[in-house]
């Protein structure tokens, strides 16, 4: 992305256009110490991310392959959406902390249901969504209806959550699943 150039101060013959500053919005000269500063400031994670790309390939042969790419993005897939509801979570001013115990009590009732019927998959999966809707509801209920601030209810449903998994799973994992349980 290139800033705009300023068309309002004119230029000496041969010399550096001048444009908006990435940073301050100033006037600066194209190329500039502050123009790289600015430039390097705003896209300073896409520069880091880069620089460890890079890295890693020059390391490793095998970082670089399509095959270590779709391990990551499968890796990554469940951090990226629990993040997209957390953005618009705080872009609306509020803040979850109960997002990992919603997860960990959606996961337990979703694992002792595959055990107690296995090979009935969509019963797993169904239990799962209804347990995260219901606690979701829940947060919803005490933040928009009851005027709870979202930090109290949503640290309070952490709590209760934490509690209810280990409650869920007798405070072990849930261990025998069903074959098909991995396919979910």
């Amino acid at each position: 992305m290139t800033t705009p150039v300023d068309t309002t101060t004119p230029e000496p013959s041969g010399s550096t256009p001048v444009v908006t500053s990435p940073i301050t919005g100033e006037p600066v000269r194209l190329f500039s110490r502050e123009w790289i500063g600015g430039i390097a400031l705003r896209y300073s994670m896409v520069i880091i991310m880069l620089l460890v790309i890079a890295y890693f390939s020059y390391r490793s042969a095998r970082f670089g392959t399509v095959d270590n790419l779709l391990t990551i993005l499968v890796a990554a897939a469940p951090f990226a959406l629990i993040a997209l509801g957390q953005t618009l979570v705080v872009l609306t001013g509020g803040i979850d902390l109960s997002v990992g115990s919603v997860i960990a009590v959606s996961a337990m009732a979703g694992a002792a249901t595959a055990k107690a019927n296995p090979g009935q998959v969509w019963m797993t999966v169904a239990v799962a969504m209804l347990v995260g809707l219901a606690v979701g509801s829940i947060n919803g209920i005490l933040v928009s209806r009851i005027n709870v601030p979202p930090f109290i209810a949503t640290l309070g449903t952490l709590t209760a959550g934490s509690g209810l998994a280990y409650v869920i799973g007798g405070g072990a994992p849930i261990n025998g699943l069903p074959a098909e349980f991995g396919s979910i």
